[in-house]
């Protein structure tokens, strides 16, 4: 069933020309799909898009109201930026963005806040763990992810709840 097919890519770009490529082949000489095939197309898309609708209905699990934000880079910067400021901390000596970067090469890692505040070394790695675990605290307040929280969050909910994994794993057999 196409509806058994999981197809997924990095960029927006990539996932529309995925899209495209299956109307053409389904469809007729002006790239129209019958009714009833268009309702079970497989799923094309990001990693982002596909993790995203997954935890808008599956993540009550572990936390997260369907409605969640999501954080781009602007609202991160602006995020980290308003810490920093709690904090008393200088932003030009305390750069939100190579802190931001810090924080998303931690979450690609699967290292968590209180994670990285475990393994944090020298004074400014142990100042990005503060940093990191009041970022997911502000983000939690708000109901938000980050990009990199969708990704990690989902491996997340499926390394927590096998039942909700082996449901995808059902699902999306190819």
């Amino acid at each position: 069933s196409p509806q058994n097919i999981l197809m997924v890519t990095f960029t927006n770009k990539a996932a529309g020309e995925m899209k495209s490529r299956i109307i053409r082949l389904l469809g007729d000489e002006k790239g129209n799909l019958p009714s009833a095939l268009s309702a079970n197309l497989p799923y094309a898309g990001t990693f982002h898009s596909f993790c995203a609708k997954l935890l808008r209905r599956e993540g009550k699990v572990v936390g997260f109201n369907p409605n969640f934000l999501i954080y781009d880079e602007t609202d991160k910067r602006d995020a980290i930026k308003e810490i920093l400021t709690a904090l008393n901390l200088d932003l030009k000596s305390n750069s939100p963005s190579v802190i931001g970067a810090m924080i998303s090469g931690a979450k690609n890692e699967l290292i968590s806040a209180r994670e990285y505040l475990n393994i944090a070394q020298g004074f400014f790695q142990q100042k990005v763990a503060s940093i990191y675990l009041a970022y997911q605290k502000l983000l939690k307040e708000n109901n938000a992810l980050d990009f990199d929280d969708l990704i990690f969050t989902v491996i997340k909910l499926f390394d927590e709840n096998k039942n909700i994994s082996l449901k995808y794993q059902e699902i999306y057999k190819y």
